[in-house]
Formats: structure tokens, C-alpha cells, sequence
């Protein structure tokens, strides 16, 4: 029979995918996917944009996503992506990110607009899977506002499955 503590500890409710609380923290580290749309990435309504690969997120325990808008932050610069606008709100309802497992079976539907945190009380969805990263993609239903200068942010919190988890910074005596 497990005591009071034993039935509420995190480390517990975890293991049955329950997820986390609010106040807990979200992983201990985070990685941004950027992606321009443009010559290079064609974006056409009801095409698959695939996600690039990222063998540390797919060698990890998603934690959480977040997707950024306009109101974070205008525009996005990196070496790999060049400088680009960043969706807002409103155009991000067009998109569903589809998460793929490594059996290449979908484990969730996420409309974009749920993932922006700017909209949802800057609470960042979160998750306690595995996915493969370069099997996702995003479908958009209308892409007649975007541009080839506007492009589209993740950031993905997770748990390294080989390094050292949360709940070993938090354990709780019984």
C-alpha cells in the first residue's frame, strides 16, 4: 500500500504520463527550429513542411513546445536560417504541427495557435514523449498572408534520455 506521499510525489504521477504541474520546472534544456519560408522551402496550402533533424531532441524526452510569435520577438536571425518575420498570432491558426514517433506513427495533432504562449497566459505546452524530429511537419489550410520574408520559430524543451533527469535535482524522501 503507498502512503499519502508516495501517491502525489511527481516523480510518481510522471511515470504514469500524467505530465507536470505548472510550477515544476520544464526541462533542463531547451533548442529553438527555425524555418524561412521561401525558395528553398516552398509553402503550399496543405503541403507537409518537415521539421530539419535534430539528433540531440530526437535522442530526448520532450518536455514541452512553445511556438513564438511577433509579439516575443520581430524578427529571427540565425546563420543557418538568415533573417526572417516571425507569424503572428492569427496566422499561426492556420498551421497543425503533427508529432511523429520513431515508429513513424502520429502521437499528437497540435494546432500551432495552442503552442503560442503569448495567447495562452505565456504558458508553454508540455509533453512527456519521444518523438523524431525530422518524421514532424506542419500543414497550413491557408498560406495567402505569408511571404517569403516570414518564417516560423519552435522551441522544444526536453530531457536528454542518456543524461541526467529533472526529478534527480527534486527527489522526495519518503
Amino acid at each position: 500500500m503507498k502512503t499519502r506521499n508516495e501517491l502525489f510525489s511527481l516523480r510518481w504521477l510522471s511515470s504514469l504520463g500524467l505530465g507536470l504541474p505548472f510550477f515544476f520546472p520544464l526541462s533542463n534544456k531547451s533548442e529553438t527550429i527555425a524555418m524561412q519560408f521561401g525558395s528553398a522551402m516552398p509553402l503550399l496550402t496543405g503541403t507537409r513542411l518537415f521539421l530539419p533533424t535534430d539528433r540531440e531532441i530526437d535522442e530526448s524526452i520532450i518536455n514541452g513546445i512553445e511556438c513564438v510569435d511577433n509579439t516575443h520577438m520581430t524578427s529571427y536571425a540565425d546563420t543557418s536560417s538568415g533573417t526572417f518575420d516571425l507569424l503572428t498570432a492569427a496566422q499561426h491558426a492556420y498551421g497543425i504541427l503533427y508529432l511523429v514517433d520513431k515508429k513513424d506513427t502520429v502521437v499528437a495533432e497540435l494546432p500551432l495557435y495552442s503552442l503560442v504562449a503569448s495567447v495562452n497566459a505565456d504558458k508553454i505546452t508540455r509533453f512527456n514523449t519521444e518523438i523524431s524530429l525530422r518524421s514532424c511537419y506542419i500543414i497550413w489550410s491557408d498560406v495567402s498572408g505569408f511571404t517569403a520574408s516570414n518564417g516560423i520559430v519552435l522551441r522544444f524543451y526536453y530531457t536528454p534520455k542518456n543524461g541526467s533527469s529533472i526529478f534527480t535535482r527534486h527527489r522526495t524522501r519518503i
